[in-house]
């Protein structure tokens, strides 16, 4: 808040949230669906600084001030190693933050591939090697959506299917935020699972960026019509 008067501000004692950027808000939120947040930080010592920003400098308004976040009462579920914790959650919170990044970065993609599609039948000197070029890179991209956020056909029928990278990510990550007992063995496991996955569907997703860059180039090189992704004569 920038306006006059005196303020103030609470920190929430968790580190930030690894959620993608969401620049328009919902304007309902379910009760049962909370804000998006970080994992809790270890009692320590921290500092805080007070700065403002005029006509786009940042000026500091006072130095660093330290304090000291302390524990409350620990009970018998309370890890005997907060920073193990703390070190579990924040990798975890990376791997989540990545698989959230690639599901979303493969929505750009389909949507680039849709309009490529168009366009190479729009262009006359496209060839049918084209047009199988963008099947085959939409097909590639269809697994590796599988593989990240699971088979939603299957699902809907409610059928089993197997566990896609970005539910075990997200439960390991987010049913941990606000504990402080010791990381289960369960949850371990279940993060080697999905960072290993997550590898190799990371490796077909970047296979499949670099071919369709290479295919929009081909396609501007044939003067195909403008489609997102490219800039017109690069």
């Amino acid at each position: 808040d920038t306006g006059e008067g005196l303020h103030r501000t609470a920190w929430d004692l968790r580190w930030p949230a690894t959620d993608p950027v969401v620049l328009e808000q919902p304007e309902f939120r379910p009760y049962w669906e909370s804000e998006p947040q970080g994992p809790l930080v270890t009692p320590g010592e921290y500092s805080v600084t007070l700065a403002k920003r005029v006509e786009g400098k940042l000026i500091e308004l006072s130095g660093p001030q330290s304090f000291t976040v302390k524990s409350l009462d620990q009970g018998p579920e309370t890890s005997s190693d907060p920073a193990a914790v703390e070190a579990f959650k924040r990798k975890a919170g990376e791997l989540d933050r990545k698989v959230q990044g690639a599901a979303a970065h493969v929505g750009e993609l389909e949507n680039r591939i849709a309009f490529l599609t168009v366009g190479i039948s729009d262009t006359p000197r496209a060839t049918e090697d084209d047009a199988q070029a963008v099947r085959s890179i939409s097909a590639r991209l269809t697994n590796i959506s599988t593989a990240l956020t699971g088979d939603r056909t299957i699902g809907s029928r409610a059928e089993p299917v197997p566990w896609s990278v970005s539910q075990r990510a997200s439960i390991v990550y987010q049913w941990l935020l606000s504990t402080r007992s010791p990381v289960p063995g369960l949850y371990k496991e279940s993060y080697e699972i999905a960072a290993r996955e997550f590898a190799d569907v990371l490796t077909d997703l970047n296979a499949v960026d670099r071919d369709l860059d290479a295919l929009e180039a081909r396609l501007e090189s044939l003067g195909a019509p403008w489609t997102p992704g490219r800039t017109p004569g690069h």
